[in-house]
């Protein structure tokens, strides 16, 4: 069996070896593939459908595990028999969103939390679950250690010091289920009497959220060209100041090294705090990467907060903080009574990816997959927007952001890209006081989308947005 007539959709929001999965599956459930015909091998199918190998094999991978195939060892994949089912399957109704518009009629959409799963090697990921399992013996079944894995810990620890020089020990390491949970830990950690937080403005929503359910005085702090306001800062005097120096959300300033040292100076003349949230700092398409503030930071005041969900995949759940010596103690007296919230099988299987070198060439292939997509972004950008637009924050992460200066409200530039299949993210959301800007700004991701899907999507936001 060589020869296929499959009909794939790159532009599709469903990742291709899904696609490809989906076709197979119907192909042998119909009988139109027979039981016991051979597969293409990866290799031929990939090379025949210019696809990479690794999206052909998480497509095999995926009929192999729900059993329409087997694997033969030095043959090949083979079709198995399939009994009939004694019952239809259950019509498994659509999901409705809040958009006014279905999903189905959006072909580019923007988001700025997704990544690139056409690069997620699902056989490797697999093969070391699988591999912890057999290691733990039964222990993972276990609650384990309330701050996370110690190995995974200091698998922690050894790549912090390495790629942003933070200092620090396991010990130090508290792993969690996402920056959120790290936030509400840290309310919970924090004095009443030491409830006052100042927060960048704009900024990510969900941070101010947090602090405001838990009872802080929240202080929403403009920025200037180099990241957060230090006078602003000084006026309010706060106890705690949140911030995103590498790659300030959602505007992508990134805080120059003599603003983070007279930040530290700030947080050392008057006792407070800094929560660094390092959010994605593996990618930086421009210069040598900053390193962090809790690198430079000589008196214990930064709490560091960090994420494998931009890195790796954000359904796996695992973040961690760094806290300093002065918050361990009361860290241990106060919250050790809870369990850890994050698996301990995906702990172990990411220790394993990290150890055996896995981890370090998956982040250079995806800041290479990434500088690739963002330089198409920002040529596809000049091209076809040109003077319509200004473009903000381009030089790192996962998203820039646009200033559309075509006249129209932020409310129709949604409805008009969203009728015409595209999808932008407005930034209004972000401000916690009146933006007071000319025009509106909006998020464009780029992680989850193909370079072609990039460039057709943005050819198609410069259509609408000329049609005003």
């Amino acid at each position: 069996m060589k020869e296929m007539m499959i009909n794939l959709d790159k532009n599709s929001n469903e990742a291709l070896y899904i696609q490809l999965y989906k076709y197979l599956r119907e192909e042998i459930k119909s009988n139109r593939i027979k039981k016991g015909t051979k597969l293409p091998s990866i290799r031929y199918l990939a090379d025949y459908l210019k696809l990479s190998k690794i999206t052909v094999d998480n497509a095999y991978q995926q009929l192999l595990i729900e059993g329409y195939i087997e694997s033969r060892e030095r043959s090949g994949m083979y079709v198995q028999e399939i009994e009939e089912m004694p019952f239809n399957s259950p019509k498994i109704s659509k999901m409705t969103t809040s958009s006014p518009l279905s999903s189905n009629r959006i072909k580019y959409d923007f988001h700025y939390g997704s990544i690139d799963t056409e690069s997620f090697d699902f056989n490797l990921w697999r093969r070391l679950t699988s591999k912890a399992l057999k290691l733990s013996n039964g222990d993972l079944l276990q609650y384990g250690d309330h701050q996370g894995e110690l190995e995974f810990r200091e698998e922690i620890v050894n790549y912090l010091r390495l790629s942003r020089g933070v200092l620090c020990s396991s010990s130090q390491v508290i792993i969690t289920s996402g920056t959120q949970n790290s936030l509400q830990l840290l309310c919970e950690l924090i004095d009443n009497d030491d409830k006052s937080i100042a927060i960048e403005d704009p900024g990510w929503n969900i941070s101010r959220f947090i602090f405001q359910k838990n009872n802080f005085k929240v202080t929403p702090t403009p920025l200037d060209k180099d990241g957060i306001c230090l006078k602003t800062l000084r006026e309010a005097s706060p106890k705690f100041v949140y911030v995103t120096p590498s790659h300030q959300f959602p505007s992508g300033v990134v805080m120059p090294i003599t603003r983070r040292q007279n930040l530290l100076k700030w947080a050392r003349d008057t006792n407070a705090f800094i929560i660094e949230d390092d959010y994605d700092s593996e990618f930086r398409y421009i210069g040598r990467p900053i390193p962090s503030l809790q690198s430079l930071d000589e008196d214990e005041r930064v709490i560091y907060l960090g994420t494998f969900s931009k890195s790796l995949a954000p359904s796996l759940r695992i973040s961690y903080m760094v806290l300093p010596k002065k918050l361990l103690d009361k860290y241990k007296e106060n919250m050790s009574m809870y369990e850890q919230p994050t698996s301990r099988l995906n702990q172990k299987t990411l220790q394993l990816f990290m150890s055996n070198g896995y981890w370090e060439r998956h982040v250079q292939r995806m800041r290479k997959i990434y500088r690739k997509k963002h330089n198409t972004l920002i040529k596809s950008i000049e091209y076809y927007l040109n003077d319509k637009v200004r473009l903000i924050g381009g030089n790192a992460g996962l998203h820039i952001l646009l200033e559309i200066r075509n006249g129209m409200p932020e409310d129709m530039i949604i409805q008009k890209t969203e009728m015409a299949g595209v999808r932008i993210y407005p930034t209004s959301k972000y401000w916690a006081n009146n933006n007071n800007l000319d025009n509106p700004v909006f998020l464009i991701g780029f992680g989850c989308l193909s370079e072609n899907q990039i460039r057709e999507g943005i050819e198609l936001l410069g259509e609408v947005l000329s049609n005003n």
